[in-house]
């Protein structure tokens, strides 16, 4: 299975769930938690690291959905990819700091370094 192609797969299915959700409700979910499950039963995961989740930050008008990205599976240089953007975000373009930091605390002493891809 390539990890790449089965994670683009999902990242279009989460966007049709909230492209769905603002169909409905005239704004974004202001987390994917509220997609389910009304517009998709489980939200799948991103499939580049084990027990990764998605970047995501949403409001009335606006989200942006991404994920941690790196070339190769053994690579310890992780990219924060936003895949998505709606509307004009308030504040930082940097949605996936928190993962990164979930990703860091799970491995300590896997040396990663981040960096953050442009729209």
């Amino acid at each position: 299975m390539d990890f790449r192609k089965e994670t683009a797969k999902r990242v279009e299915r989460t966007v049709r769930a909230i492209e769905s959700y603002y169909a409905r409700e005239r704004s974004y979910p202001e987390t994917l938690s509220q997609l389910s499950p009304w517009y998709v039963i489980s939200l799948p995961k991103p499939m580049i690291m084990h027990g990764q989740d998605w970047c995501y930050e949403g409001g009335e008008d606006f989200y942006r959905l991404g994920y941690i990205y790196r070339e190769h599976w053994s690579n310890p240089n992780l990219i924060g990819r936003i895949y998505k953007s709606v509307g004009e975000a308030p504040g930082d373009a940097n949605i996936c700091k928190e993962e990164f930091a979930a990703i860091q605390n799970s491995q300590p002493d896997y040396p990663f370094s981040y960096t953050m891809e442009s729209e």
